[in-house]
C-alpha cells in the first residue's frame, strides 16, 4: 500500500501542473481514495457484510501507509502539525492491532474486539471523500 500511496501522490503531483487544486492540495487523492475505501470497508464489516479478516487484511495496512505517506508529503512540507499529530495518534493507537500479540494486549484478552473496535472507528472516514469536495 506504500507504494500505491507513493505513486498515487507522484500521478497527483505530475497532474498538478494542470491543476490548481492538486498544485495546492496534493494528497486530497489519496485522502479521499483512504476515507472512501477504508469507510466503506469499515461499514460492510459493521453490516456484517464482510468478515473482520478484511479489516486486519487491508483496511488496516492501508490505512497505515496512508498515513504515513501523508505526514511525508503534506504535512512535513506545510507544516502541519495538527494533522501531523492526528496522523501519529491513530498509527500509534491502531498499529499494534496489526498482530495477534498487539490485538490481544490492546483488546484486553480479546482479539477480535479489539479489531472489531478498530474497524468500527473507521467508518467515520466514510465523510472524507464527501468534505474534500470543498477543494474541488
Amino acid at each position: 500500500w506504500g507504494m500505491f500511496f507513493l505513486v498515487l501522490h507522484a500521478i497527483a503531483l505530475r497532474s498538478g501542473r494542470a491543476s490548481g487544486l492538486l498544485r495546492s492540495r496534493p494528497t486530497v487523492l489519496a485522502g479521499s481514495f483512504h476515507g472512501a475505501v477504508t469507510g466503506w470497508l469499515s461499514f460492510a464489516i459493521c453490516m456484517g457484510a464482510l468478515d473482520i479478516s478484511w479489516w486486519t487484511g487491508i483496511g488496516l495496512p492501508l490505512s497505515m501507509a496512508y498515513m504515513a505517506t501523508d505526514i511525508l508529503f503534506y504535512c512535513v512540507p506545510n507544516g502541519d502539525v495538527a494533522i501531523a499529530f492526528h496522523h501519529l495518534t491513530i498509527l500509534v493507537c491502531h498499529i499494534g492491532l496489526g498482530t495477534e500479540a498487539g490485538a490481544y494486549v490492546g483488546g484486553a484478552g480479546d482479539v477480535k474486539w479489539a479489531h472489531r473496535l478498530s474497524a468500527y472507528g473507521y467508518s467515520a472516514e466514510l465523510t472524507v471523500p464527501f468534505l474534500n469536495t470543498r477543494w474541488y
